[in-house]
């Protein structure tokens, strides 16, 4: 890679770190156009895995705007390059978005499909973070499912793994998830019990993910709670 070139793709990194920090804060117009920049410049200078990235950070900007066809539509075009590409933790990155977004979308199935591959290739590499996050995204599957069992099942598995690992964002979002889930099912003394350890974890490790929405569910089960005192009464 020659000196331009070298200063080129520096230049669609700090692209592509802007357009990221954009899209945490929802600037989501901003956030594809400098995506979009960083991937043509990326494209200019023939790196593919720069620009595989910038396909797939696209693809997740368009599922955070629930534009469910076109995020997908990135999602696989990104895929597609990983897999020529043949790193296997970005090609699992991609599988899960992709598994991720299908569950979104309702197609409960096909999520399955692309998270128990990721799963597969996860196990294959010994990628124990990515392990957890699958099984996560298995159990979430069959949440949506109804299938209570199943549920929890691969929700505790990914629970272990990521306390095992000691990744306190990952436990703490799995917790989370189980409350989630808890609530949905009826069980309100196991989904407050999940929320407030999950809320005990990030407040604990000061982590930057889950308070505001650990706490919406909380408050939501306070006001079932005062609901039914106030019947009982």
């Amino acid at each position: 890679m020659n000196q331009s070139d070298i200063l080129k793709k520096k230049k669609a990194q700090e692209l592509g770190k802007m357009a990221w920090a954009l899209k945490n804060q929802c600037q989501y117009d901003h956030a594809l156009e400098y995506m979009n920049q960083s991937r043509e410049i990326f494209r200019e200078i023939d790196d593919r895995q720069g620009e595989a990235n910038q396909i797939g950070n696209i693809g997740w900007v368009y599922l955070e705007k629930k534009e469910f066809d076109k995020a997908l539509e990135h999602m696989y075009e990104s895929l597609k390059m990983q897999e020529k590409i043949g790193i296997p933790k970005e090609i699992v990155i991609d599988l899960n978005a992709i598994g991720l977004t299908l569950r979104q979308k309702g197609e409960l199935d096909r999520a399955l499909e692309y998270h128990e591959k990721a799963l597969s290739i996860s196990k294959a590499n010994n990628f124990k973070k990515e392990i957890a996050h699958e099984l996560e995204g298995i159990g979430l599957v069959y949440g949506e499912k109804k299938n209570l069992n199943k549920t929890f099942k691969y929700l505790e598995s990914a629970l272990e793994i990521n306390r095992e690992i000691e990744d306190r964002q990952g436990e703490a979002n799995v917790l989370a998830n189980m409350g989630l889930y808890y609530l949905k099912f009826g069980i309100i003394l196991e989904a407050e019990k999940c929320l407030k350890e999950s809320r005990h974890i990030i407040d604990t490790n000061n982590l930057i993910y889950g308070r505001d929405v650990t706490q919406q569910l909380l408050d939501v089960i306070n006001n079932i709670k005062q609901m039914q005192e106030e019947s009982s009464e």
